[in-house]
């Protein structure tokens, strides 16, 4: 009925009108905007937008619609049925690809900057690589001012995300900001992610701003932490256990030291 790479029409959503279709290991699906960051999602207030990632909200159980034709389908969203207990659908349709040429991908340019073979034996080697002066410093303030502006906005700089915490609010903090994206379009780095990734980097990207705000005093010394403290992503999620290709960080002020995540 549904496999990974359809293409799938909402009936009645104004967010997005066609999406791409990945399936998920135990039968859920994901659903993507092809030309943004993230996935269709119906949050916890019932909201729906594009800015998903591969949560319970995010995905969804796919069956015909009882009274439609061979393509109309419906979606039952898995985070209100396992988490509220409501069964939340949504109303689609398959599209054939022929008929929906501008959801396809974009042709990839040829990488501004060439991995030698020694830096991509070293990735391979230790699971990460530094590069420095990647990224320019006019994409680099042009994502600072974003921020900034941002959090010039007192308490309406902030929401709450789909798991309660705090996150910066507005386009910024949507990761779909085309000031944080273009630290990765516009430079050479997404050249570089495609030569690590062998091959075509994905259309699922997301631009996530992680703030780092000056500790306490009493926190300044603190001895770093174990080697036991350590964390996988997605390693509490249902489903697909690893949410992403690849992990991008661009820092956006001085590094004393490089903190790796893998």
């Amino acid at each position: 009925m549904l496999a990974s790479g359809s293409l799938v029409r909402l009936s009645s959503c104004a967010v997005v009108t066609v999406l791409r279709a990945e399936l998920l290991p135990g039968g859920s699906f994901i659903l993507a905007d092809p030309h943004g960051a993230g996935n269709l999602r119906v949050r916890p207030n019932g909201a729906i937008d594009t800015q998903g990632g591969r949560g319970g909200w995010a995905r969804f159980w796919v069956d015909r619609e009882p009274d439609g034709d061979e393509n109309s389908i419906r979606l039952l969203n898995v985070g209100h049925h396992e988490q509220r207990g409501n069964d939340v659908f949504l109303a689609a349709s398959i599209v054939p690809a022929d008929q929906c040429p501008a959801a396809s991908a974009p042709v990839p340019e040829p990488p501004a900057v060439l991995l030698s073979d020694e830096e991509k034996a070293a990735f391979v080697r230790h699971g990460y690589l530094v590069l420095r002066g990647v990224v320019g410093r006019e994409l680099v303030d042009a994502a600072l001012r974003a921020i900034n502006n941002q959090l010039g906005q007192g308490s309406a700089a902030w929401e709450p995300d789909e798991d309660g915490k705090e996150k910066l609010a507005g386009e910024v903090g949507s990761k779909r900001s085309s000031a944080i994206l273009n630290l990765l379009h516009a430079s050479p780095a997404r050249g570089i992610a495609e030569q690590l990734l062998d091959g075509q980097l994905s259309q699922q990207v997301g631009g996530q701003i992680a703030l780092r705000f000056p500790l306490p005093e009493d926190k300044i010394g603190r001895p770093p932490k174990g080697n036991d403290q350590w964390h996988i992503d997605g390693m509490k999620k249902n489903g697909h256990m690893s949410p992403f290709q690849l992990l991008l960080g661009v820092a956006l002020s001085s590094q004393a030291c490089v903190c790796v995540c893998v």
